[in-house]
C-alpha cells in the first residue's frame, strides 16, 4: 500500500505517467560533489568547488542567458519541491523532469514539482540582462529551492554575472504617444556612453524596424559626447497601436571595430488628426458636463462649420461650442463642447449624439454620444 501511495503521488505532480528512472538501488553508488550532503536532492554536474554556483561571467545586455543544475532525489521517497524563490526579478529559475521520454515542467506555483525516489531532474536558471537594474558590475544572483525531504529541506543557488551595456538612451524606450494619422510624428532620444570616459562611439543607424524612419548625429556637450536619435512615425499608417526599434551600429569598449549594436524601442498609437476628448458624455447633474476637440498635428487650426444635437429629447439640452484662442478666421486648434439640460435632469434617460462639422482636412466631422441620466 505504501508503494502504490507514493506512485500516486508521483503521477499526480507529473501528468500522470510513470517515471522512467530505476529505483535507487539500481543505481551505481554516486560519486557527489563536495560541498552538499549525501543524501536528499543532490546536484549531479556542476563547478567540483562550488556545485550550487554558476558564473556566467560578462554577457552583453539584451541576452538571456541560462544553465542548468542537473539533479537527483537520493532519498528512499518521493520529494515534492515547495517553491523556488529567486532575490531578483532578472532572474528566472524552473525545473523539468522527463518522464517516460516526455519533458514535464514543473508549476509556478506551490507545488512546483514530485520527483520520484532516484529520479533525476533539472534546475534551470536564466538571467533577463533587460531587467537587471545596474549595469557593467558584479551582480550575484540567489535562488532558494524549498522542499520537503528531511535531509536537503533547503537549497540555496548562487550565479554570477556582468551585463555588459556600452551606452544608455533616454528615455529608454521612445514613446510617441499619440501619432496623427496624416502627419505623422517625431520623437527624440539622447545616446551616451554608459561608463564615463569610455572610448566607445556610435557609428550610424543600423536598421530601423516598423514604420518609422530614424537619424543619429553626435554633438559634444561639455566633455562629453551625445547622440541624438531623431524617430519619425510615416504618415498614413492604420489606426492602432505601433511598434519598432532602431539598432545603431557602435564600436567596442576601446572604441575600436563595427561589431557592437545598441538598440531602443519605439512605439505609439496612430490616430484620426482632429480627436474629442473624452470620446462620450454621460450626464449626472443638472450642471451638465463637457468635451474637448483637440487638433493634434502642430499648428493645424479648423474653422468650426457646424454643431447639432440629434435624438429624442434634443430640444430639452443645451449645446454651446467655443473656440480656445481662434485667429481672426475663427479658425483654431481646439475647441470646448458644453452639454447642459435646460430644466435640470429629465424624468427619462436619454441618448443624444452630437454632431460637429469641422473644416479641417481628414476628418471633417465629428460624432459625440452623450447619455443624460434622469433626475
Amino acid at each position: 500500500m505504501r508503494a502504490l501511495a507514493c506512485l500516486l503521488l508521483v503521477l499526480a505532480a507529473c501528468g500522470e505517467r510513470a517515471p522512467t528512472n530505476p529505483e535507487p538501488g539500481a543505481r551505481a553508488p554516486l560519486d557527489l560533489l563536495p560541498g552538499q550532503n549525501q543524501k536528499g536532492l543532490v546536484v549531479l554536474e556542476g563547478r567540483p568547488d562550488r556545485p550550487f554556483y554558476w558564473d556566467f561571467d560578462r554577457v552583453p545586455y539584451g541576452e538571456k542567458p541560462s544553465h542548468t543544475f542537473r539533479m537527483r532525489n537520493t532519498d528512499s521517497k518521493p520529494v515534492t519541491i515547495l517553491d523556488l524563490q529567486a532575490n531578483c526579478g532578472c532572474t528566472q529559475p524552473r525545473v523539468a523532469i522527463e518522464v517516460q521520454g516526455e519533458r514535464i515542467m514543473g508549476r509556478t506555483k506551490s507545488p512546483v514539482l514530485t520527483v520520484p525516489a532516484g529520479a533525476e531532474f533539472e534546475l534551470e536558471i536564466a538571467i533577463d540582462t533587460r531587467l537587471v537594474e545596474k549595469m557593467n558590475i558584479d551582480k550575484l544572483g540567489v535562488v532558494r529551492l524549498r522542499c520537503d525531504s528531511e535531509n536537503s529541506p533547503f537549497l540555496a543557488f548562487e550565479t554570477h554575472i556582468i551585463v555588459e551595456r556600452l551606452f544608455r538612451s533616454v528615455p529608454a524606450e521612445l514613446d510617441l504617444g499619440e501619432i496623427p494619422r496624416t502627419s505623422g510624428k517625431d520623437g527624440r532620444a539622447d545616446l551616451s556612453t554608459e561608463l564615463a570616459g569610455s572610448a566607445a562611439r556610435i557609428l550610424g543607424i543600423e536598421r530601423v524596424e516598423g514604420p518609422f524612419g530614424a537619424t543619429v548625429d553626435a554633438t559634444q556637450v561639455g566633455a562629453e559626447t551625445i547622440w541624438i536619435l531623431l524617430v519619425s512615425a510615416r504618415p498614413d499608417q492604420p489606426l492602432g497601436t505601433v511598434h519598432g526599434r532602431v539598432l545603431v551600429q557602435t564600436t567596442d569598449l576601446q572604441g575600436q571595430g563595427d561589431k557592437g549594436r545598441f538598440e531602443v524601442a519605439v512605439r505609439g498609437q496612430v490616430v484620426e488628426p482632429i480627436v474629442l476628448r473624452p470620446a462620450s458624455l454621460t450626464i449626472s447633474s443638472g450642471a451638465g458636463a463637457s468635451a474637448r476637440i483637440e487638433c493634434l498635428p502642430p499648428g493645424l487650426k479648423v474653422a468650426l462649420l457646424s454643431a447639432v444635437l440629434e435624438g429624442e429629447g434634443s430640444d430639452s439640452v443645451e449645446l454651446a461650442v467655443s473656440a480656445e484662442a481662434p485667429d481672426e478666421a475663427g479658425r483654431a486648434s481646439a475647441f470646448v463642447l458644453a452639454v447642459k439640460p435646460k430644466g435640470g435632469l429629465p424624468e427619462k434617460p436619454l441618448a443624444l449624439q452630437a454632431r460637429v462639422r469641422l473644416s479641417g482636412p481628414g476628418l471633417e466631422e465629428l460624432r459625440l454620444p452623450i447619455a443624460i441620466q434622469p433626475r
